[in-house]
């Protein structure tokens, strides 16, 4: 069955549904997304890269859960069914703290985009409660890896500071041709890895959307 997304305005009003495929084809139609950020005890989140097979930011690093909002699926639902099927993790909407909701585009590959309006969930657990469900499946998830926010934050920062990036509000100013060439995922090191960390993952840091602990 095909996953039908649900189409919003800016202000967050569902106007209809599309297809996941249509709805990420260039020139992208606006949809809702859900954004999860999973920190343990000392403060490490879990980041997780992306598998090839995804239409968009395939091999990028991102948060712990990214995420379409199916059409009349809340956004807590969505939440915690993708992660459930990305990471194993077994997770009750109380679990969930609900944090900033944004707007943003990004430039993902010739054919596909986003064009999202993103719903950020933080979800604290301890290192060894996740590490004891923690079941990622293949066809949604290459790799984990636990990161200080701290460091994330700093990396991301310099990077920016260095070589300039896009905040989500000029995002949606920019035209598809400006993103492909400015707006790429960020190529930095996280725990001795070379990684390309997802723009939407850069602009929730940079724009100061994380209510972390």
């Amino acid at each position: 069955m095909a996953e039908e997304l649900t189409i919003v305005l800016s202000d967050d009003k569902v106007v209809g549904r599309v297809e996941k495929h249509e709805a990420h084809r260039y020139p992208v139609q606006r949809h809702r997304a859900i954004s999860v950020w999973l920190v343990d005890e000392s403060n490490h989140i879990l980041l997780q890269k992306r598998s090839d097979l995804k239409i968009v930011g395939a091999g990028w690093w991102a948060n712990t859960v990214c995420g379409n909002v199916w059409f009349d699926e809340s956004y807590e639902a969505c939440a915690v069914r993708r992660l459930k099927g990305e990471l194993g993790l077994d997770i009750k909407p109380r679990h969930l703290e609900t944090g900033a909701k944004f707007e943003y585009r990004a430039y993902c590959n010739e054919t596909y985009g986003e064009h999202e309006v993103d719903q950020i969930f933080v979800l604290q657990l301890s290192r060894s409660d996740v590490e004891a469900m923690l079941t990622p499946v293949a066809s949604e998830v290459s790799q984990t890896l636990w990161v200080p926010f701290e460091e994330i934050r700093t990396k991301v920062a310099h990077f920016q500071s260095e070589r300039g990036y896009y905040s989500s509000q000029s995002s949606l100013k920019a035209s598809w041709n400006e993103l492909a060439e400015n707006m790429l995922p960020m190529r930095v090191e996280l725990q001795g890895i070379d990684v390309l960390l997802s723009p939407w993952t850069c602009m929730m840091i940079l724009d100061e959307l994380l209510a972390l602990p």
